[in-house]
């Protein structure tokens, strides 16, 4: 006969052939909030032959019997048979606890030695694999494998483990299907000040003394703490690690980023748009722009270098995007002492959509760079024009570059040659709509040098402006060299 506690195994060793024997003073001894049809519903679950009760069922526990085809038995034991039962069964539960405390007390010493010998956790993941005789391994909150151990460790490569949405850091030890994993494993979170260092796993949950396997995860996870909470937390790599996962496009679930993001502290509710930074001076340190974390409206903003760019996911509430935008970016130049170039793009419902945000706030950020704005965000949704060229120049950037050879290349070249300035005429003039004496003041010349100009480059370039066609096909090529050159 075996009895439970609350957050202990609930019937431990019992097999099929089994017939559990059940008295309700040592159920409500054992745990006083566990009902009898709990008790029958976990029995079932270990495919127990049946159940023999020295107290009268209740109607709740015979129906759950009567659901899960367990034989329910009730024997109305004399006293003093009873009594005997009851007492052994009590003498079992308090050696069972004195034996667990004084494992858990030297289990407790062992990991903390471990932890003193190393500044990792390594040694830590040895002796839990050794006391258990399981696999143990250490992950980050994102589920990247840090360190391993056991004697299943030779044929196995195993880089990450992909934890359940549902997992909560503060559950404590957690039975949890791993889709690595052929078995069921235990669970238990590293804590730190904020938030899980990590996760260390345990598996697989049978062959063994659950009990001990239980304490075991929980006093190595307290060990491994302790040597983590020394070391300087390594924010960036998670952070970097979360947004690749986004922004790839290729994530294992959406649903599981958002969940790692949540036990990184950071939100990924509501509607969201991508912003890329770049810092006006190659020596701004992203460090320094980092520093402290980024907020907006007292929310933590998912933000790191990556691809070479800081990058930010930012809330866009209501139409909110710009203002979020404008408050990370003059943080961002304030905390740096210069300016900072920043692309943002299109809000987005879907993280899945947040790798199509990204690349525009790219386009976007190209742009800004292009025409050296740097005190204001240029968002994608706003650059008219611009966001088809961008596309074009980002994606197909050899027809982009034909294009503009082929329709500008002359030009180009008798400018080069002749320290002439006919492509600069060019640009004004289309931008002036061909208004002659709007250019030619806007080129400080006189109007007769500026028609003469204009001749010259219909003659050199072979392009009638007077043909509506043709000044569209100048007037892209133009925008589109100052993308690409």
């Amino acid at each position: 006969m075996v009895a439970s506690r609350s957050r202990l195994p609930i019937f431990q060793g019992i097999r099929g052939s089994d017939l559990a024997i059940l008295s309700g003073e040592v159920m409500r001894l054992a745990d006083p909030d566990r009902t009898l049809a709990e008790v029958v519903r976990a029995l079932a679950a270990t495919g127990v032959a049946g159940l023999l009760l020295l107290d009268p069922p209740d109607e709740a526990g015979i129906r759950a019997a009567e659901r899960h085809g367990l034989p329910l038995l009730y024997y109305p034991a004399e006293p003093a048979l009873l009594r005997e039962v009851e007492q052994e069964v009590l003498r079992y539960l308090v050696n069972r606890r004195d034996q667990l405390q004084q494992k858990a007390r030297e289990l407790f010493r062992r990991f903390a030695e471990a932890a003193l010998q190393d500044s990792r956790p390594d040694p830590v993941i040895r002796h839990l694999a050794d006391v258990t005789g399981k696999l143990a391994l250490l992950t980050d909150p994102l589920g990247r494998v840090l360190t391993l151990a056991g004697d299943q460790t030779g044929s196995l490569e195993l880089d990450r483990v992909t934890l359940p949405p549902d997992l909560r850091a503060e559950a404590g030890v957690q039975r949890v299907n791993l889709a690595e994993m052929a078995d069921p494993a235990y669970v238990a979170a590293v804590p730190g000040p904020a938030g899980p260092h990590g996760f260390l796993i345990l598996a697989p949950v049978g062959g063994g003394d659950r009990d001990l396997d239980e304490t075991a995860l929980t006093q190595a996870a307290t060990a491994i703490a302790a040597v983590l909470g020394r070391q300087r937390p390594d924010t960036d790599r998670v952070r970097s690690a979360l947004l690749d996962e986004l922004l790839n496009g290729r994530p294992v679930s959406y649903d599981l980023v958002r969940a790692q993001a949540r036990r990184a502290g950071y939100e990924l509710d509501g509607r969201l748009a991508v912003a890329v930074i770049d810092l006006e001076t190659p020596e701004a340190d992203a460090g320094r722009a980092l520093a402290g974390g980024l907020k907006f409206a007292g929310r933590p903003l998912l933000a790191a270098p990556y691809q070479g760019k800081l990058t930010v996911v930012l809330p866009a509430p209501n139409g909110q995007v710009t203002v979020a935008a404008e408050t990370v970016r003059q943080t961002v130049a304030e905390r740096v002492g210069g300016h900072a170039y920043m692309g943002v793009g299109r809000p987005c419902a879907e993280l899945r959509e947040l790798a199509r945000s990204h690349r525009e706030a790219r386009r976007a950020l190209t742009l800004a760079r292009k025409l050296g704005l740097t005190e204001r965000p240029v968002l994608f949704e706003r650059l008219g024009l611009f966001r088809l060229l961008t596309i074009l120049a980002d994606e197909f950037p050899a027809e982009a570059r034909s294009f503009v050879d082929e329709t500008l290349g002359k030009l180009v070249e008798y400018d080069r040659a002749n320290r002439s300035d006919l492509v600069e005429t060019l640009r004004v003039c289309l931008e002036s709509n061909l208004n002659v004496s709007e250019a030619a003041g806007r080129l400080h010349v006189h109007r007769n040098t500026l028609l003469y100009r204009l001749r010259r480059v219909e003659e050199i370039s072979g392009w009638n402006l007077e043909d509506p066609d043709s000044r569209l096909a100048l007037h892209l090529a133009m925008k589109l060299h100052d993308l690409i050159d």
